[in-house]
C-alpha cells in the first residue's frame, strides 16, 4: 500500500529519502535551467549537423536554453552507448560545441536495455537476465529500434558496465547532464515464472 496521500505521498517519501542518502536536504538541489531535447523533434533519426543548427539557433534567437541533450539515435543499438550510429559521428565535438557556447551537454541513455543487435549482447550473453523455463534473455520491448532484452546488475561486471559508460561519457566527453529512462520491466504472461538472475536472493526476480 502507498501510505498517507497515495502514490504522490509516497513518491514525495522517497524522494525526500533518496535527496538524503546523496548527502543533501530536502529541497536544496539546485535548479534545473532550461533544456533543449533532439527527441521532440528528430526522435532517433537525429544527426549531430541537427544538434549544431539548434545551437545556431539557440544564438541566433537569444534562447536561454541551459542544457542541450542529446537523447536516442546518437547510439549503435541500446547497450552499445559509446559506439555511434550510422548517422551520428563525432559525439565529442559535438558536446565540445555545446560546451564552447557555455552551456551543459547532456545525453539520454537507458542503461539497463539491452539490444538484440548490439555488441553487448553478442559479447556477455551472461550479463542478461534469463527466462526461468527455457534459460532465453527476457523479452524487455521493442524500444529504440530494436528488440530488447534486460541488463541483470545482479552479475558484479554487468553493474559494472553503466557505471563505467555514465564515467566515460563525463570524463571524456565532458557530458555533465544524464537523462535515464527506460528500465525494462522483462514481460510475462499470467501464470509464467518470474525471470531470473545471476545473483537470484539479490533481486526480486527469484
Amino acid at each position: 500500500m502507498p501510505g498517507p496521500g497515495g502514490i504522490e505521498g509516497a513518491l514525495s517519501r522517497w524522494a525526500d529519502a533518496f535527496t538524503v542518502r546523496c548527502g543533501l536536504q530536502p529541497g536544496s538541489p539546485r535548479q534545473i535551467p532550461p533544456l533543449w531535447c533532439s527527441w521532440y523533434q528528430y526522435y532517433s533519426e537525429v544527426t549531430a549537423a541537427d544538434v549544431l543548427a539548434n545551437l545556431d539557433a539557440m544564438k541566433e534567437f537569444d534562447l536561454p536554453v541551459g542544457v542541450v541533450q542529446i537523447d536516442d539515435g546518437y547510439e549503435a543499438a541500446p547497450g552499445d552507448w559509446l559506439i555511434p550510429s550510422g548517422h551520428f559521428f563525432g559525439l565529442p565535438s559535438v558536446v565540445k560545441q555545446i560546451r564552447g557556447t557555455g552551456r551543459q551537454a547532456g545525453i539520454w541513455l537507458a542503461p539497463l536495455l539491452v539490444g538484440r543487435s548490439s555488441r553487448l549482447f553478442a559479447e556477455h550473453p551472461d550479463w542478461l537476465v534469463r527466462d526461468r523455463d527455457g534459460g532465453a534473455p527476457v523479452f524487455a520491448g521493442h524500444v529504440c529500434r530494436d528488440e530488447c532484452t534486460a541488463l541483470d546488475i545482479t552479475h558484479p561486471d554487468a553493474a559494472d558496465y553503466p557505471r563505467g559508460v555514465l564515467t566515460t561519457m563525463r570524463q571524456g566527453a565532458s557530458i555533465t547532464s544524464n537523462s535515464i529512462s527506460s528500465t525494462p520491466a522483462p514481460s510475462r504472461g499470467t501464470g509464467t515464472p518470474p525471470p531470473v538472475a545471476w545473483a537470484p536472493t539479490a533481486t526480486r526476480c527469484a
